[in-house]
């Protein structure tokens, strides 16, 4: 029996450090990739905090890796410093589970998921041109978050409840899921995500431990005010609130330039216990 336990240990691979990506079936049929750093010095046994990056719109699960390269060995260093493990879902054609209405959408609050984009005398840039989803993709969207958080989780030990950060498109789905599954997450910190304040269900969002919002006062995409708004709204609904304006601070670029702040934030905001 001894022999045996020996042997099975010797042969039990530990999951992979540093920067890698990984490959698993979304649904049947449906491939999805996800992207992964793990601090070198993290070890099997440890159970270290994990954060979930959404990408923005356009781009895959390297993109806050990979989108400025200068930048990734201060994310990776941050990482280090917070015993942070980082996820990069792809998110099945984008949206991470939010749908946006570009007109119209109404008086009062639209259907549950979706969401109204900032009316065009509000945007600093042009609308977007959003191609619509079909609702499974929609759902196919939300659901890598939580499947690839699960696998991290199978894998390396991860706390129980991430933390969540996400820019543009990616701020958007931070917010949708902060809404939707607000007891999942420890703090979220969307950046620049373009959204009408009014179509935001802030009382749903209650169970979010602390939100850190973080926006640059020279972006041409998303206007400040309605990152202002969203702010101004989970402070009135009760959830410890903070807005970090950047200034000089761009669509794309903000939040790499508050990074340090965010994940201090995080890290003042601990999972356990919650």
């Amino acid at each position: 029996m001894m022999m045996l336990s020996l042997l099975l240990a010797a042969t039990t691979v530990a999951p992979p450090v540093g920067d890698n990506a990984q490959t698993y079936q979304l649904a049947p049929g449906v491939e999805s990739r996800y992207r992964l750093f793990v601090p070198e010095n993290w070890k099997p046994g440890d159970h270290w905090p994990l954060v979930v990056m959404l990408h923005g719109g356009g781009a895959t699960e390297n993109g806050p890796f990979d989108r400025d390269p200068a930048f990734r060995p201060r994310l990776f260093d941050a990482a280090r410093a917070h015993h942070f493990i980082l996820l990069s879902p792809r998110g099945h054609k984008g949206g991470w589970g939010a749908q946006l209405l570009v007109k119209g959408g109404g008086t009062g609050l639209p259907p549950r998921g979706t969401y109204r984009w900032p009316a065009p005398g509000a945007l600093t840039g042009p609308p977007p041109d959003i191609a619509p989803k079909s609702v499974q993709d929609v759902a196919l969207a939300q659901q890598d978050v939580f499947a690839t958080i699960a696998r991290v989780r199978a894998a390396y030990g991860t706390l129980p409840h991430p933390y969540l950060m996400g820019n543009s498109m990616g701020g958007q789905g931070t917010l949708h899921l902060a809404q939707d599954q607000p007891r999942t997450w420890c703090a979220i910190s969307p950046s620049d995500g373009p959204f009408d304040p009014s179509s935001y269900p802030y009382a749903r969002a209650k169970g979010t431990r602390a939100a850190l919002f973080v926006h640059g006062d020279k972006d041409n995409v998303a206007p400040i005010e309605s990152m202002v708004a969203m702010a101004s709204g989970f402070e009135q609904a009760g959830i410890p609130t903070r807005l970090m304006v950047i200034p000089g601070g761009g669509h794309s670029d903000s939040w790499h330039r508050a990074m340090p702040a965010v994940f201090d934030f995080f890290a003042r905001n601990p999972c356990d216990g919650k």
